[in-house]
């Protein structure tokens, strides 16, 4: 069987400065239930995009095989699981100065 491949350049990062800080807003390109659960899996981790997976109908394992813009779908949310707290850590730095 083939693992699951979701060609999401689904996934667009936008930063944009806006009053000091810098946010990411994730939108998918297309409404596949790939492309809603690789968002899901961005902005709330893989265990997110799992339970989301499952409600639109994926097994665990595809919805752990899924290519996220190229990654497989653990690399693509730790990866922006990792910027997100970065973003935090900024902006709570920033507030202590």
């Amino acid at each position: 069987m083939k693992p699951l491949v979701a060609l999401t350049g689904a996934l667009v990062v936008i930063a944009s400065p806006a009053f000091g800080s810098t946010s990411m807003k994730f939108v998918a390109a297309n409404q596949s239930i790939e492309s809603q659960v690789c968002v899901v899996a961005a902005q709330q981790g893989v265990e997110a995009a799992t339970a989301t997976g499952s409600e639109l109908g994926l097994s665990k394992s595809e919805v752990r095989n899924l290519v996220c813009n190229g990654r497989l779908l653990t690399s693509f949310s730790r990866k922006y699981q990792r910027l997100q707290a970065a973003q935090v850590s900024d902006k709570a730095d920033d507030s202590g100065s």
